[in-house]
């Protein structure tokens, strides 16, 4: 799955309500926080709740959850925990973008 999020075209052909909507969201975010959306794409959903983002021209990646109440929350990877846990919440999508390791 790859969406380009600077090509609102690729959207309307989206069959999934909830995926056009997070996609209007996160575009929403990443304007708010002056993140350049050129490049970007939706590179993977691995599950109904999560949305993993990626810029291959400049390796870099921010994943986003829907929450328990419906609120769209920026993810980054990073080192396991003592838990073994690798994935953590971040306040803004640029703190994600920052955060994440890319293996």
């Amino acid at each position: 799955m790859s969406i380009v999020l600077s090509k609102p075209r690729t959207h309307a052909t989206l069959h999934s309500v909830v995926t056009k909507n997070v996609l209007q969201g996160v575009i929403a975010q990443m304007e708010e926080e002056k993140i350049e959306i050129e490049g970007w794409i939706l590179d993977e959903r691995p599950l109904e709740t999560i949305f993993c983002f990626y810029q291959p021209e400049t390796n870099q990646a921010f994943d986003i959850v829907i929450n328990e109440a419906g609120n769209l929350v920026p993810y980054y990877s990073g080192e396991d925990d003592k838990n073994g846990i690798n994935s953590f919440p971040a306040k803004t999508i640029k703190e994600a973008i920052e955060k994440y390791i890319i293996e």
